[in-house]
């Protein structure tokens, strides 16, 4: 049995190619892509990305996970962890999509949660890191909530989808913080609602 973070919610499992079926099912919706600088438009395109998060795994550079929802075993979307850096012990939090009939529920605020607890306490790691493109003031807000403290602009960054060049806002916690950013995540989620999360 692969990896798994078990929350109330939601759980994260290991990425297989079992998931791949359930994840295209909703992968082709363009509302999941509206920040990101790709889309997964085809089961083809679905297979690319596993394949390519697979071999980058291999390495000790990713650690892809599925997001299963507890209640019903669906499978509602995917995150992991990437440029995982054993001897700098940092890492980066994204790649992150969900159905959009998720959108709303405190689903990535829990991905979240459950992934800076297992790089904090589990890979005793000492900074993670988060990228938004500067567009996306709600991702921007969300992660000012948790207690991410902004570092920088990356500029022209990345291609966007439309081919424009992209400039990205750099955010992170460090081991120091991590206390008091995982009290922030747990009282968020026990909030009725998250101002500026949208999923």
């Amino acid at each position: 049995m692969g990896l798994e973070l078990i929350g109330k919610k939601i759980s994260l499992v290991g990425l297989e190619s079992e998931h791949l079926d359930a994840l295209a099912t909703f992968s082709t919706d363009p509302e999941i892509w509206k920040f990101l600088s790709v889309s997964l438009n085809s089961k083809e395109d679905i297979y690319i990305w596993y394949e390519q998060a697979k071999a980058a795994e291999k390495e000790g550079k990713v650690i892809p996970f599925v997001i299963r929802d507890n209640r019903t075993s669906e499978i509602i979307g995917s995150t992991r962890l990437f440029d995982v850096d054993n001897r700098h012990k940092t890492a980066e939090i994204g790649w992150t999509w969900l159905n959009p009939k998720c959108f709303g529920q405190k689903i990535n605020l829990e991905a979240k949660l459950l992934l800076l607890t297992y790089s904090f306490e589990m890979m005793c790691l000492n900074r993670v890191q988060f990228k938004t493109d500067i567009t996306n003031t709600r991702s921007q807000k969300a992660l000012q909530k948790i207690g991410a403290k902004f570092e920088g602009i990356l500029r022209n960054h990345k291609i966007r989808r439309d081919g424009s060049p992209g400039n990205s806002m750099v955010y992170s916690i460090i081991i120091s913080e991590w206390p008091e950013a995982k009290k922030m995540i747990a009282l968020k989620l026990s909030e009725n609602s998250v101002n500026g999360e949208n999923n």
